[in-house]
C-alpha cells in the first residue's frame, strides 16, 4: 500500500507533527458525525429522554468520527500513487511522505476496535451498524469507489447509517422523513463533489478512474433532483412534527434560514472549484450561522 519512501520509520513515529496528524485523520470530516446527534435529538419527545440518552449519543457520535478516520487513513494509504498525482491530494501528509506507514498501521490498529467497542456501549444495534460501516467503506476503498453510481451510493449510505444510529441512540425508530432528507441530501452532496472533481480534473480518468464515466449534465441534473427530494421530504418531516413545537415562530424561523443556508450554499457550490461540502461551511461564515439557528430553532424552542 505505501511505498518504502513514505517518510518516516517506526524510529521516529514521535516526529510526527500535530497538524499533519489532524490533517491525516481529518478532524473537519468529523462535522458529517453531527448526524447522529441531530437525528437523535430529533426524535425525542422529552428532556427526560434525553438526559437518559446523552451516553449512546456521545459514544455513537465518537465511535463513526473514529471510523470515519479510520477510512480515511485506509483509503489515502491505498490512494497513495494516484494521490501523488492529483493537484491538491498530493500535499497531503500521507501522499507527501509526512506520515509513514509504521505509524498508519498502529494508529488503525487502535482505532477500529476503539470505534467498534464505543458502538457496543451505545448499543448492540449501534455496533452492527457501524460494522456495516466499516464493510461498505472497505469495499468503496478497495473496489466499488471504481464503479460508477456504486460508488455515489457507498458514499451516501455512510449517512443513511448515521441517522439510523442516531434514532438507535435514543431508543427509538427513526422517522421516515428525516431519513428520507438525510439521504437524499447527502446523496445530492456526493453528486455535487464528483461534479466538482469532473470539472476540475476533466474525464481522463487519471487521479479518479471512475470520473471517465460520468457526464457532467447528467450529474448536474441528478443533483437537483436529489436536493428538491431532500426539501420535500424535509417539509413533510417538518409538517408532521409542527404540532410538537408550542409556537409556530419557531417553524417559520426554521424554513427562513434555512432557505438563506441553501442560497449560500448553491452559490458556493458554482462559484468555487471545491467540491468538498464540509470546507464550503469552514469557509462560509453566513452559512454555518444560519444552519446553526435553524437547528437552535427546532431544538430550543420545541
Amino acid at each position: 500500500m505505501l511505498s518504502n519512501d513514505s517518510g518516516l520509520t517506526a524510529d521516529v513515529i514521535h516526529q510526527v507533527n500535530g497538524r499533519d496528524f489532524f490533517d491525516a485523520i481529518r478532524v473537519k470530516q468529523w462535522i458529517k458525525n453531527l448526524v447522529v446527534p441531530v437525528v437523535g435529538f430529533s426524535m425525542l419527545e422529552a428532556e427526560a429522554e434525553l438526559q437518559s440518552s446523552i451516553l449512546s449519543i456521545v459514544c455513537a457520535f465518537c465511535a463513526f468520527c473514529l471510523a470515519a478516520s479510520s477510512i480515511y487513513v485506509f483509503n489515502d494509504m491505498m490512494d497513495i500513487r494516484k494521490d501523488r498525482a492529483h493537484p491538491v491530494k498530493r500535499f497531503r501528509p500521507i501522499a507527501s511522505g509526512r506520515i509513514g506507514a509504521s505509524f498508519l498501521c498502529a494508529l488503525l490498529a487502535v482505532s477500529c476496535p476503539s470505534a467498534i467497542f464505543l458502538a457496543y456501549i451505545a448499543s448492540p444495534q449501534i455496533m452492527f451498524l457501524l460494522l456495516m460501516y466499516f464493510i461498505i467503506n472497505i469495499a468503496y476503498c478497495t473496489r466499488l469507489k471504481h464503479v460508477a453510481q456504486v460508488d455515489i451510493v457507498c458514499v451516501g449510505s455512510g449517512f443513511t447509517l448515521r441517522a439510523l444510529t442516531g434514532a438507535y441512540a435514543v431508543g427509538t425508530q427513526v422517522d421516515f422523513w428525516i431519513l428520507a432528507a438525510v439521504t437524499f441530501s447527502c446523496m445530492g452532496l456526493a453528486v455535487m463533489k464528483r461534479m466538482k472533481e469532473l470539472q476540475a480534473l476533466g474525464g481522463s480518468g487519471e487521479t479518479r478512474p471512475v470520473l471517465a464515466q460520468y457526464h457532467y449534465e447528467t450529474l448536474v441534473r441528478a443533483h437537483d433532483i436529489f436536493m428538491v427530494l431532500a426539501l420535500q421530504s424535509l417539509l413533510m418531516f417538518l409538517h408532521r412534527s409542527s404540532q410538537k413545537f408550542s409556537n409556530q415562530f419557531t417553524i417559520a424561523v426554521f424554513m427562513t434560514a434555512m432557505s438563506g443556508a441553501l442560497l449560500v450554499f448553491m452559490h458556493r457550490v458554482h462559484s468555487e472549484q471545491d467540491g468538498d461540502p464540509t470546507a464550503l461551511i469552514y469557509r462560509n461564515k453566513s452559512m454555518a450561522a444560519l444552519m446553526l439557528l435553524s437547528l437552535v430553532a427546532l431544538f430550543l424552542f420545541k
